[in-house]
């Protein structure tokens, strides 16, 4: 009696345990990087491949009509892979892929003038720290945005303006 032993394939798990993303924006993050090997912009073959089920949103508010048979839809603008990923199962190769897509060099010149490759942990660390060097620089330039539009809100109306103006040259006067 020979018994037959079930081995299940163990998948490596691409993101963090920490992950929040839901099923579809995993899926769009997994398409991209396998993608990213065949070509150069894998984003528009990612959103096409999800628009096919239907789990695809570029609606800034949720719909309003939600049921229990409907999928969840996302923005796939919207959607954070980058910080998400667990780095540790992919290649050096898939890495480089994406630093390289993020304009980030992945090769350096050392002290006898040799180009050399960045370990894997190091082109990590530039892709993190670079992402949330641009997340900083947008969230500020939003709300330069915000605040020049409420200073034009409570301008005063040019009469009461130029009153004022009269006004404090006189004041200079004495």
């Amino acid at each position: 009696m020979s018994k037959k032993s079930k081995t299940k394939s163990v998948k490596p798990n691409l993101f963090l345990p920490t992950s929040r993303l839901n099923k579809s924006q995993r899926k769009y993050c997994k398409c991209l990087m396998s993608v990213r090997r065949t070509t150069k912009n894998p984003y528009p073959i990612c959103v096409y491949s999800l628009r096919q089920t239907g789990r695809v949103d570029f609606t800034k508010t949720p719909s309003s009509k939600k049921t229990k048979k409907s999928k969840k839809q996302f923005n796939p603008a919207r959607t954070n892979c980058l910080l998400n990923y667990n780095y540790a199962n992919f290649d050096l190769k898939d890495v480089q892929l994406l630093a390289k897509e993020r304009k980030i060099p992945i090769s350096y010149l050392n002290k006898k003038r040799k180009r050399v490759q960045f370990k894997k942990d190091t082109l990590i660390h530039k892709l993190t720290e670079n992402y949330l060097k641009n997340k900083k620089g947008k969230s500020k330039k939003t709300l330069k945005k915000k605040k020049s539009k409420k200073s034009k809100k409570t301008k005063l109306p040019k009469k009461t303006r130029l009153s004022k103006k009269i006004k404090s040259k006189k004041s200079k006067k004495q």
